[in-house]
């Protein structure tokens, strides 16, 4: 990224092409990431992903099976009861309709590794939405709103794509924070 600059004119602070470099640089040493995707006549497009070392947000609890998972309520758009009747098939994918938009379906049962889901009439459903790409999570049950810790996962579990973090909750259980992003 060294060479690249916006600016016009090469003073003390500008026109250099260092500048992106030193953040590439500065994320790396945070343990965070630096990418860009760039769409010609359209722009480019920085993507910063830095870690969550001790942090808290707002989370919405959700059980999913037997165990608490927190999901950002940053994503978060809404939530509703799915009846069962309107999840329809296309292509292999799970899809419903709400207010006139296709929302695809995602069954975090079967995302984490749990393949005996609830066969429910309705299902407790998290509508969310990232990089402007909305997905209904099916979840087990809603629990709570809350204010949540945030810690990162250990470095032997980097490579789990599907967790953002960890928590703890309030009776000293662990709950995976889900990395919302990763899983739309």
């Amino acid at each position: 990224i060294s060479g690249f600059s916006t600016s016009n004119i090469v003073n003390e602070v500008s026109g250099r092409g260092v500048g992106l470099d030193v953040v590439k640089t500065s994320l790396r040493t945070l343990g965070g990431t630096f990418d860009f995707k760039t769409e010609m006549n359209k722009g480019t497009t920085f993507i910063l992903k830095v870690p969550l070392t001790m942090a808290i947000i707002k989370a919405f609890l959700v059980n999913i099976g037997k165990e608490t998972y927190a999901i950002p309520l940053t994503f978060v758009e809404e939530t509703i009861e799915l009846n069962q009747k309107f999840i329809k098939s296309i292509h292999s994918r799970e899809i419903f309709i709400l207010r006139d938009e296709v929302i695809p379906i995602k069954r975090l049962r079967k995302i984490f590794g749990s393949q005996n889901g609830d066969k429910k009439e309705v299902y407790p459903v998290v509508i969310v939405n990232a990089e402007s790409k909305k997905v209904a999570l099916i979840t087990s049950e809603f629990l709570e709103h809350t204010d949540i810790v945030v810690k990162t996962l250990p470095r032997i579990h980097t490579d789990i794509k599907e967790f953002a973090g960890v928590t703890l909750l309030s009776d000293g259980k662990p709950a995976l924070i889900i990395d919302v992003p990763n899983i739309v």
